[in-house]
């Protein structure tokens, strides 16, 4: 400990004195590190070059992370047309299932999975989490029927479903409340940079299915798989278990970042589970008007995340191999849309305007695929479609910065998801094999919801 602390600290014997239930399972590491903050007064000097330290160490690992969980969520869309459904003899709706699964599964491990989190080492937890979904993945390559190929993806959704309330609470940990919402942007774009890597390791694998001696999907998923494994490797050793731990700070940047971070009014996190915070979360009004949200706005994404590439394929009549290629601009836009709206949202503060308005966008190009019969006009649609992801990005804010407690933050977070996951569920399902190759029932369906959620998040900017 450098001298400029010394005479800050609290002795051992005065923080015994203070209540037994303070003391036991009430603070987190933020208190103990807290204690020492007490008389500083943070600069914007030293506030900048803390942040910039946390954005060269922490977001690099973030944003591979969630490029790589998008990936492997889709790899059922790249295999669609790579040609599972023929090796493995899916017949009528079985191919939508490989997307309901993922997220039956994503739904019924959300709570457990959450709590795990709280309770256990959290860095450790999820990286093993990563781990498995990546040795998951890999075992997809084994399938040989449909029982098997939606086993797998039931197992992938459940590990997959600690990424995202993983993220919200390291969110809560290393930045700011002003800061949250780009920060929230930035790695909810990497699902842009997901699609667009996923979509080029399928084409490579596709274009040269000839020369491969596994069928193409099959490669595709021990590579996307292996990636992510590695990955979760180094998350493990990488990433300190929280701030107080950060081997990139200095001893002197670790107390001032309890400062940084003072408004949240959330610590680092309590690893005991408070009941009273969960009739807290279900009490709020604001959780209700999420679990609607995330219903509704969540069953476009569904249908989406499992059928684009066969939209694209059967429906506006591109090759199996252009269909990949075609789905390359949706990435990108997302990445754009995130890293546009994350810095409009820093600047003006108006997280829910901006929020609103790329609903609002997303509505007319849901539209446009739905209502209009001009192939290059739907294409343009499918194209505006990704902006939704930045509604999505409003609501995951709201919860890291508003939902003060680390309980009640874990509780709305995962009864987000949960509803997330229903909604996710419910999307592969519009598309009925009976309704190829226009499915037009299912994006009708997906306009219409659109059209409920923009009314909906109305009200979430009234509250």
């Amino acid at each position: 400990m450098t001298d400029l602390y010394k005479e800050k600290l609290d002795t051992k014997e005065e923080i015994q004195s203070l209540p037994e239930s303070t003391r036991i399972g009430e603070v987190d590491d933020a208190f103990d590190t807290g204690l020492q903050a007490q008389d500083l007064v943070l600069t914007e000097e030293i506030d900048k070059r803390i942040g910039s330290k946390i954005n060269w160490y922490i977001q690099p690992i973030i944003f591979s992370i969630y490029t790589l969980q998008y990936m492997d969520k889709v790899t059922n869309s790249f295999a669609g047309v790579m040609g599972i459904q023929k090796d493995l003899g899916l017949v009528g709706d079985q191919f939508s299932w490989l997307g309901s699964g993922f997220y039956l599964a994503y739904l019924i491990a959300e709570f457990p999975i959450a709590q795990a989190l709280q309770r256990l080492p959290f860095v450790k937890t999820l990286s093993a989490c990563i781990i498995i979904w990546g040795i998951t993945l890999c075992a997809h390559a084994g399938a040989h029927n449909s029982a098997q190929i939606i086993t797998a993806r039931v197992f992938l959704g459940i590990f997959e479903s600690s990424i995202t309330p993983g993220f919200v609470i390291l969110s809560s940990q290393w930045y700011k409340k002003s800061k949250q919402f780009s920060f929230t942007a930035l790695w909810f774009s990497c699902n842009g940079a997901g699609a667009i890597l996923g979509g080029l390791i399928a084409y490579a694998l596709l274009h040269h299915a000839d020369s491969l001696k596994l069928e193409s999907w099959r490669v595709l998923f021990i590579v996307t798989g292996a990636l992510t494994t590695c990955f979760g490797i180094s998350f493990y050793f990488y990433l300190p278990e929280n701030p107080s731990k950060a081997w990139f700070l200095s001893e002197d940047e670790r107390v001032y970042h309890v400062l940084r971070i003072k408004k949240n009014q959330q610590g680092y996190g309590n690893k005991k589970f408070k009941w009273y915070q969960v009739k807290e979360a279900f009490t709020d009004l604001r959780t209700w008007i999420y679990i609607f949200w995330g219903l509704v706005a969540q069953i476009p994404n569904g249908g989406l995340g499992s059928f684009s590439s066969i939209l694209l394929n059967q429906t506006l009549g591109y090759s199996k191999e252009q269909a990949l290629l075609m789905g390359l601009p949706s990435g990108a836009i997302q990445i754009a849309s995130g890293i546009i709206t994350g810095y409009i949202a820093n600047k003006t503060q108006k997280r829910i305007l901006v929020g609103t308005g790329c609903c609002a966008i997303t509505f007319i190009g849901m539209c446009l695929l739905a209502f209009t019969k001009n192939t290059k006009v739907q294409l343009a649609g499918l194209y505006l479609t990704p902006l939704y992801a930045i509604g999505m990005v409003t609501i995951l804010s709201l919860i890291a910065s508003d939902a003060a407690g680390h309980t009640k933050k874990f509780t709305v977070s995962a009864a987000y998801l949960v509803a997330y996951c229903v909604g996710n569920l419910i999307g592969p399902q519009t598309f009925k094999a009976s309704d190829a190759p226009a499915y037009i029932p299912a994006r009708v369906t997906m306009a219409v919801c659109l059209v409920v959620i923009e009314q909906h998040i109305i009200r979430i900017i009234i509250l």
